[in-house]
């Protein structure tokens, strides 16, 4: 079930809003767009995500509000240099991102469910994730087996085709096999 969740950067400077699903699979709202990634959470293992701790949620831009704090937000860009990645210039807290990517329906925003200061342990517990190989550029499916990540939970995820942006910004259709059984990994 979509609700308001409001969130800040460690010192407090930055502050925003987002409506957003932390919801399990059988209790979540209609996806705002097509594609798996209005669906559920996602941690990804790219050099950024895991040394920040990112773990996301992607909203669309009305569903996003930067209530205080955007002349201290810092940009950071890497690689192909699409994704705007900010960051406090006071606690150096990543409490989201945003591009536009024309598979992803355009324009949207990551927020850092770490960032979420009124989302329960509950909510957090239950939230649906699903791991991306970002260090292998293989969004499509979770890191190997390589020590970081242990075998523990699955990720419901829709069944339909999946459209996942690989390096080189080529685009290829994957078929929904790797989530069925849906593959899911925790540190």
């Amino acid at each position: 079930m979509k609700k308001t969740y409001h969130g800040s950067c460690h010192c407090g400077a930055v502050r925003f809003s987002a409506n957003l699903d932390l919801a399990p699979e059988g209790k979540r709202s209609e996806a705002p767009r097509p594609g798996v990634w209005w669906t559920t959470t996602f941690r990804c293992n790219c050099s950024s995500c895991l040394k920040t701790r990112f773990w996301k949620v992607f909203v669309t831009p009305e569903d996003f509000s930067l209530l205080s704090g955007e002349g201290v937000l810092a940009e950071y860009r890497f690689g192909e240099r699409m994704i705007r990645h900010v960051f406090c210039r006071h606690c150096g807290v990543h409490p989201f991102g945003s591009a536009d990517f024309e598979i992803m329906g355009g324009p949207f925003h990551a927020v850092n469910i770490a960032c979420l200061d009124d989302a329960t342990d509950e909510e957090l517990a239950n939230a649906p994730i699903v791991y991306e190989d970002g260090r292998h550029d293989a969004w499509d499916r979770p890191p190997p087996g390589d020590g970081l990540f242990v075998r523990s939970r699955t990720a419901p995820l829709a069944s339909a085709a999946v459209a996942t942006w690989i390096r080189g910004r080529k685009l290829r259709a994957v078929s929904p096999s790797f989530l069925l059984p849906p593959a899911a990994y925790v540190e």
